[in-house]
């Protein structure tokens, strides 16, 4: 272990060769602390603050007994495990740079401020996880694995990954900040279906390139009570199973939306209608585009 600077220990738990103490009281104020040996796994189960940079080149762990707080930076190489209930946002940066593919999981859901992604290995979410300040992708994906991220502010405008997102038909993307003050959101061109998109009351976002919302007998929905810009780019699939809708919602959705609708393979007549409402979209103007046949 190297420290630089200040750092004061009332007990440390590493999976390590170190003996584990009761509990940990881990003070970084305006510092810099680096755990560099590869066997250094960091284990907190008490307090631990950080208000200048910190660099653990493993992985870290919040016990269910944890406090902890970064109000600074946080440079990982390994996973980050969050058992800790409650956990508080801070104001600080989570920067997740390691080499190959880091894993954020635990118990509890995870709770940071700004985080910085730059593995080409890619960042994934084994639990839901609430993400409330600026996320940027330098390099590698974020994997939502099945789990819901909640997006309280925006992707950062420095850096346009459009494979920054890799969602799956059962992955939901809750918007609760000022989204659209940031970059668009790009979606890996491979893995690009998600189950649910809501956005909340005063919230905003737009679309960066192309977003699906799952159909199946699972399908998935889109609220918006906030405003939304799908830029064109946003499909409500359908199959034999089902058709993705937009639920109830309060709020706006800007720019072309395509909505599938799936037909069975035999003669007959059918009347088909959109999922929205609108006292000017009629058959004529939103399926035959405005003429007469």
């Amino acid at each position: 272990m190297k420290i630089e600077s200040k750092v004061f220990f009332q007990g440390i738990s590493r999976h390590d060769k170190y003996p584990v103490f009761p509990r940990i009281v881990l003070v970084l104020l305006m510092m810099t602390l680096a755990f560099l040996p590869s066997t250094a796994q960091v284990n907190n189960i008490g307090a631990v603050y950080v208000s200048g940079n910190a660099a653990i080149n493993n992985s870290f762990t919040n016990a269910s007994t944890a406090n902890y707080r970064n109000d600074g930076v946080l440079y990982l190489t390994g996973d980050f495990t969050n058992n800790q209930p409650s956990m508080t946002e801070g104001t600080g940066t989570t920067e997740f740079t390691g080499s190959s593919l880091q894993k954020i999981k635990g118990s509890q859901t995870p709770v940071f401020h700004h985080v910085y992604v730059s593995n080409a290995g890619g960042v994934q979410m084994n639990i839901s996880t609430t993400m409330g300040g600026t996320i940027s992708t330098v390099a590698g994906s974020l994997y939502f694995n099945g789990y819901a991220l909640t997006m309280g502010g925006k992707i950062n405008t420095a850096y346009t990954n459009t494979s920054a997102f890799n969602v799956t038909a059962s992955s939901d993307l809750n918007i609760t900040g000022n989204a659209a003050a940031g970059n668009g959101l790009y979606f890996d061109a491979a893995a690009n279906t998600l189950h649910n998109l809501t956005i909340t009351s005063g919230a905003t976002g737009f679309l960066g390139n192309a977003l699906n919302i799952t159909a199946g007998s699972s399908f998935g929905t889109v609220i918006a009570d906030g405003n939304f810009n799908a830029a064109g780019f946003l499909t409500l699939k359908s199959d034999s199973n089902g058709t993705a809708r937009v639920g109830q919602s309060a709020g706006n959705v800007t720019g072309n939306v395509t909505v599938e609708r799936y037909i069975p393979a035999r003669r007959a007549w059918r009347f088909v209608s959109v999922p929205v409402n609108n006292d000017t979209l009629h058959i004529r103007t939103a399926w035959q585009e405005g003429v007469n046949n």
